[in-house]
């Protein structure tokens, strides 16, 4: 093998290091997603009301769109008070006990200690494609 052959040989070894050193390094971004109409009317339409006590006994099942209403206790935005689009959220029920964990996919404006309902997708963690805020 002639060194020119070993130093292209090296050069690719030394690239492809570098790509699967650095990937994991890129931080993970939500898929931009934008909703219709009719997919939040029929998202409405389609999600289930569970009792409190539902979610402490793991009676809903995976992938089971829900409606749940409740007060946003913590969020790890980076712009908190106001959550905006991927951020995370913490909406407390009214029982006072149980708390669901949200991913915010929704672009409606609202706050932490906003009283809201929001429509999505259960999977232990829930998936919030639409939030409304009620009035006080």
């Amino acid at each position: 093998m002639t060194l020119t052959k070993k130093r292209m040989i090296l050069f690719i070894i030394v690239l492809v290091s570098f790509i699967f050193t650095f990937k994991g390094m890129i931080p993970n971004q939500m898929p931009t997603t934008n909703y219709t109409e009719d997919y939040l009317a029929s998202l409405k339409e389609k999600a289930v009301l569970y009792e409190d006590s539902a979610y402490h006994a793991e009676e809903i099942p995976m992938r089971t769109l829900i409606k749940a209403t409740g007060v946003i206790t913590k969020t790890d935005g980076k712009n908190s008070p106001s959550i905006q689009k991927a951020d995370r959220f913490v909406l407390e029920l009214a029982d006072g006990q149980t708390r669901l964990h949200i991913i915010n996919q929704s672009t409606t404006d609202f706050s932490l200690h906003n009283t809201v309902t929001i429509y999505g997708e259960y999977n232990g963690i829930i998936k919030a494609d639409l939030v409304e805020i009620s009035m006080p």
